[in-house]
This record gives structure tokens, sequence and C-alpha cells, in this order.
């Protein structure tokens, strides 16, 4: 009887600090999937912008961006259609070497 009360506080000694590590390493990993989910999904358009009349100006030194780094044309940012095809390369982009940079 004594040695299992004495097993139990072994036991509990031993699981009492490692139940919150436990916890806390699970929150975690959920936090990540969700953040490798929300990069999966990700669209300029739909991000949020802290100042909204600054969207227009954002998405245009995003496009400027894509095409100095030779993602898109030269030129491409200079037009509405460019500026949208640049958008979209670099949502792709964040699509799909996000997920792998958060394991970095």
């Amino acid at each position: 009887s004594t040695v299992a009360i004495s097993y139990l506080h072994q036991a509990l000694m031993l699981w009492l600090p490692v139940f919150p590590c436990g916890m806390c390493i699970r929150h975690l990993a959920r936090e990540r999937a969700a953040n490798f989910h929300r990069l999966q999904r990700f669209s300029v358009h739909s991000a949020n912008c802290f100042v909204q009349s600054d969207r227009l100006l954002v998405n245009r030194n995003i496009a400027v961006f894509m095409e100095d780094a030779g993602f898109v044309n030269k030129g491409a940012s200079g037009t509405e259609q460019g500026r949208m095809q640049a958008l979209g390369v670099f949502d792709r982009i964040v699509q799909q070497k996000g997920p792998d940079m958060l394991l970095r």
C-alpha cells in the first residue's frame, strides 16, 4: 500500500510539470498549422491594410518590386492589367514559399 502511494506520488511529481509543457506545445502546434493554412490561402487583395487609403500605394509598390525582382515583365507595373498580374504572382509566391519559410 505504501509502495503504491510512493509510485503514485512519483508519477504525480513527474507529470505535473510535464502536463503544462505539453499544453503549450499543443497550442504552438495548432498556431503553426493555422499560420500554414493562412499562408496557403493568402491574397494581397484580402490582406488587412492598416490605413485603407494606402492600399493602392502598397499594391503599386508590390507590383514595382515584382517587376524589379524579375518576376514579371518590365513595364508591367505601369498598367492596371500588369499590376494585377504582378499581385497574382506575389500571391502565388507567398502561398508556395511562405509555409516553407515558417519552418526555418
